[in-house]
């Protein structure tokens, strides 16, 4: 089994320690998305609309990175990587019937 599939495709759900990361990445990333919404003419939307589709991608691989490096920087167990939320796969759909 190769570790690196099994990290990179499973799920990582945010934690108090990298939602603010998280937060920072976006905030950013929002901030230049308006900035080459503003600068790029419509004449060029095509390189408008492929660059703010590579900009989404780096904000996405950002925030992969911290995520699936966060525990191996000695951060797990502690206050910080409490799960915000619970996504869990494992869990088995509850019927109301």
């Amino acid at each position: 089994m190769n570790p690196n599939i099994e990290k990179n495709f499973r799920y990582h759900p945010p934690t108090f320690g990298t939602s603010e990361a998280h937060a920072q990445i976006r905030a950013k990333a929002k901030e230049l998305a308006l900035l080459i919404d503003q600068l790029v003419p419509q004449d060029g939307a095509r390189e408008k609309a492929v660059a703010q589709s590579f900009l989404e991608s780096s904000m996405m691989w950002a925030c992969a990175g911290i995520v699936r490096h966060s525990s191996s920087q000695g951060n797990e167990g502690q206050e910080n990587s409490i799960p915000l939320t619970n996504h869990s796969s494992d869990q088995t759909p509850v019927s109301n019937s």
